[in-house]
Parts: structure tokens; C-alpha cells; sequence
């Protein structure tokens, strides 16, 4: 039972990286920069914070839907997280305005 459990996860992982492989050549076929695809499939700011400082949502003309909470210390930005529903370029964007805002005064 264990050896086919592992077997499992094995498959599932290679799947995965496949999908991932396949993502990967089509964001950067669409222009994408490497950096852009890594923010995107690793999404590392993606998420909610409970009880945050300062919550903001809004709906691009396009339709994606943001949603940002900030957690702030003596005003400045100790971290941040996004809830997107979009396309790629929103979703790599919002991560990146993460990276750019913490350290920084509002």
C-alpha cells in the first residue's frame, strides 16, 4: 500500500511539472519574462490576511478583480498579500507590487 502511494504522488508530481513546463512556454511565448513566469506560477504573495490594516478592492475595466490587504508597522509596509481573479498579467502583476511596496512608507 505505501509503495503504491508513493507511486502515486510520483505520478502526480510529473504531471504537474508537466503542466508547469507547458505554462511555461506559452507565457513566454506570449512575451513574458522569466521573472514574470515565476511570479506567476509560484504565486508568492497570493492570499489574505486576516485583520489587515488596509484592505482595497477593485474591478479592471477588463473585468479582473483585485483584492489587497496590507499589514503596516509605524507606517510603513510590513506585508501584503493579493487575491486576483485575471489573466496572467494580473496575477504577475499584483505579486510583483508586493515586492515593491514592503519596506516602504504609505
Amino acid at each position: 500500500m505505501k509503495a503504491e502511494k508513493i507511486k502515486d504522488q510520483l505520478v502526480y508530481e510529473a504531471q504537474e511539472k508537466d503542466e508547469n513546463d507547458s505554462i511555461k512556454r506559452l507565457l513566454a511565448d506570449s512575451g513574458y519574462s522569466e521573472k514574470a513566469i515565476d511570479y506567476y506560477l509560484r504565486r508568492p504573495h497570493f492570499g489574505e490576511i486576516p485583520n489587515a490594516d488596509i484592505v482595497a478592492e477593485l474591478t479592471g475595466s477588463c473585468g479582473d478583480k483585485m483584492k489587497i490587504y496590507i499589514v503596516t508597522v509605524n507606517g510603513m509596509v510590513s506585508n501584503a498579500k493579493f487575491q486576483v481573479m485575471g489573466c496572467a498579467g494580473a496575477i504577475t502583476s499584483a505579486m510583483a507590487v508586493v515586492d515593491l511596496i514592503k519596506g516602504n512608507s504609505l
